[in-house]
C-alpha cells in the first residue's frame, strides 16, 4: 500500500534543534521473515527487546505463522501468536518485548518451523564484586496476561536455579549484586502463559565478575 507522503520545510535552524530534540533512544526496528513453498527464511531470527518481525508470504501456496501451544495444533508452547491464513503477498506482525527462544511453526505444513530468538540484555557486562549490574528481560512491558520468569546459574555451578519467578506488567529489570563472589554468572528467561504454557528459555547473557 502506498502512503502519501507530506513533507514540511522548515528553517535549517529550527530543523536542527528538532533534530537533536528528539533523538533517543533507538527506535525499534523490523526484522523480515519470508514465507516461501515451503520454509520460513531465513529460519531463525534474532530481533532485539521491542522489535517487530514481519512475515510475509511469498509462496503460492497459503501458510500460517503460529506459535508453539496455539489452540487446536496440539503443540505445547507459549501460544504468544496465531496468525490467519496468510494467502500470496499477506503478512503478519507482532513486537517481541520479552526475552525468550520463541519456537514456531506453520499448522497448513507443520514441517515448515522457525524460531524467533529474543536475548536478554545486562549492563554493565563487567564489574567487581560490589557493581549493582541492571539485568533486563523486556522493554517496555511483558504482554498482558503473560508472566516471565528469569533464572541464574552463578560461578561453578552446573546448573540454572530461579531468580525472579512470574514478573508481569512493567516488572522488566532488576538489580544485582554478585553473591558467589568472582567468576562468570549467567541469565536467562522464557515467557509464561497465566494458563500454564511457556516458551523455550532464552540464550544465556552473561555478566563477568573479577
Amino acid at each position: 500500500m502506498l502512503r502519501a507522503v507530506r513533507r514540511i520545510v522548515a528553517p535549517f535552524g529550527l530543523a536542527l534543534v528538532l533534530a537533536l530534540a528528539f533523538q533517543g533512544p533507538a527506535l525499534a526496528a523490523t526484522v523480515n521473515v519470508s514465507i516461501v513453498d515451503f520454509a520460513f527464511n531465513p529460519t531463525t531470527v534474532k530481533p532485539k527487546q521491542g522489535d517487530m518481525v514481519l512475515w510475509t508470504n511469498n509462496g503460492n501456496a497459503p501458510h500460517t505463522t503460529t506459535s508453539d501451544g496455539c489452540p487446536g495444533t496440539g503443540t505445547v508452547g507459549v501460544a504468544l501468536w496465531c496468525s490467519p491464513t496468510l494467502n500470496d503477498t499477506d503478512t503478519f506482525s507482532l513486537a517481541f518485548s520479552t526475552a525468550a527462544k520463541y519456537p514456531y511453526f506453520c499448522d497448513i505444513h507443520p514441517s515448515m518451523q522457525g524460531t524467533v530468538q529474543v536475548n536478554m540484555k545486562a549492563n554493565p557486562k563487567s564489574g567487581g564484586v560490589g557493581t549493582n549490574f541492571s539485568i533486563i528481560w523486556a522493554k517496555g512491558s511483558i504482554p498482558t496476561g503473560f508472566n516471565a520468569d528469569i533464572q541464574i546459574k552463578r560461578p561453578g555451578s552446573t546448573q540454572f536455579v530461579d531468580w525472579m519467578i512470574d514478573k508481569t506488567g512493567t516488572m522488566v529489570s532488576a538489580q544485582f549484586q554478585p553473591d558467589s563472589g568472582t567468576g562468570v554468572y549467567q541469565f536467562r528467561s522464557r515467557l509464561q502463559k497465566g494458563t500454564g504454557g511457556a516458551s523455550d528459555f532464552s540464550k544465556a547473557t552473561k555478566i563477568t565478575v573479577s
